[in-house]
């Protein structure tokens, strides 16, 4: 920066100034769908990859800090969300989804980067592995 002054002879000086721009949390995280379909067979294992839902946030010091959450849908436990990747998979859990009555479940899912959240929603269709 320059500042001068308007004698005869003018006189000037400069100095150098640093400006520190913080970012603050002010946006919402998005995800990069409004539904998700998936298909897994009703006979799948434990841990068996489901679906991966992914979340962007606008605040550059919100983008690590993103985390993933079933919040409804979930019945009997079937699914779980990796808190920090969004990898849906089938849950470690004492029944299979073959035991379920459902053929297909609606999971709302979070991401939430502590102030903000957002939610999508997970179709996970159970396809019959039965022959017959």
């Amino acid at each position: 920066m320059v500042a001068s002054d308007a004698g005869v002879p003018s006189l000037s000086t400069s100095v150098i100034v640093t400006v520190h721009v913080a970012d603050v949390n002010d946006n919402a995280p998005t995800f990069d769908q409004v539904v998700y379909e998936a298909t897994v067979s009703d006979q799948a294992p434990r841990g068996q990859f489901v679906a991966a839902v992914q979340a962007f946030d606008a605040d550059i010091t919100d983008r690590g800090r993103l985390t993933y959450a079933v919040v409804d849908g979930n019945d009997r436990q079937s699914f779980t969300v990796d808190p920090h990747t969004g990898v849906i998979a089938t849950a470690s859990t004492a029944h299979r989804l073959a035991d379920s009555v459902q053929s297909a479940y609606i999971l709302n899912v979070s991401a939430t980067d502590g102030v903000y959240s957002a939610f999508t929603q997970v179709k996970v269709c159970c396809s019959s592995s039965a022959t017959s």
